[in-house]
């Protein structure tokens, strides 16, 4: 798609539009009623952006080559985040604390990309909602985040992290028409399914640069298991 369309479509007036009435929301929803109760209007303005970029969207062969980039780029994002997941679990097992748990999650990079054509102010504010740099927490609630758990007795394979081969479903299930385009090109990994159910396709061509948060939970008790002990919830309480 060539940059002049591209900026033909961002300058439209329901492109426009839809994205002035979600920066005026964010606004008026930090200054009023707050966060907690704005965060679903602006989540529904931000699919009816999604649905209307979406609808103007060309899969041509410049395209088809800039998600392909985003689909790899991605793909090494999360096997690098899974091999630091794998470490931490090793640590924390040879260690003296007791069962650990690491979650992980993948964002989008804080910063607008350098490379996409659209560089006006309305389009940074725009993304910084979108990759959760503001109000995250009461508008995204992890919805825009990939994000998988894992402990010593639960440890995905690469293949089945990106792909869930595991489960042996067919990609029509799975995918879309644009993905199952894409993936004749490249394998579409479950994270790049992920990210496309809640961003545009015009925030993804050039979407390069992720945040990963990688958080341990350390569980132990202070006393041994009693396997005798038990609660028999079908007795009655009152005879």
């Amino acid at each position: 798609m060539e940059t002049k369309r591209i900026l033909e479509i961002f300058d439209s007036p329901v492109v426009s539009r839809i994205e002035c009435i979600i920066i005026g929301a964010l606004r008026f929803y930090t200054k009023t009623y707050g966060m907690e109760i704005g965060g679903h209007a602006i989540r529904d303005l931000l699919m009816m952006r999604q649905c209307i970029l979406n609808s103007l969207f060309v899969l041509d062969e410049q395209n088809i080559e800039l998600l392909i980039e985003f689909n790899e780029s991605l793909k090494r994002q999360v096997i690098e985040a899974r091999e630091r997941c794998i470490t931490l679990i090793n640590a924390s097992v040879s260690s003296a604390f007791g069962d650990s748990e690491v979650q992980c999650d993948i964002m989008a990079g804080t910063y607008y990309p350098k490379a996409h054509p659209v560089q006006t102010n309305r389009a940074k504010k725009i993304w910084a909602i979108l990759c959760g740099d503001v109000g995250r927490h009461f508008i995204f609630k992890q919805e825009h985040v990939w994000c998988i758990e894992f402990n010593k007795s639960f440890i995905l394979s690469e293949n089945d992290l990106l792909y869930c081969e595991s489960l042996k479903l067919p990609d029509c299930y799975r995918f879309d028409d644009i993905e199952l385009e894409l993936n004749k090109y490249s394998k579409i990994t479950e994270q790049f399914h992920k990210f496309y159910s809640q961003l545009s396709l015009f925030d993804l061509l050039w979407l390069r640069e992720f945040r990963t948060e990688i958080n341990v939970q350390i569980k132990y008790k202070n006393y041994k298991e009693d396997l005798s002990y038990s609660c028999d919830w079908d007795k009655l309480d009152y005879f």
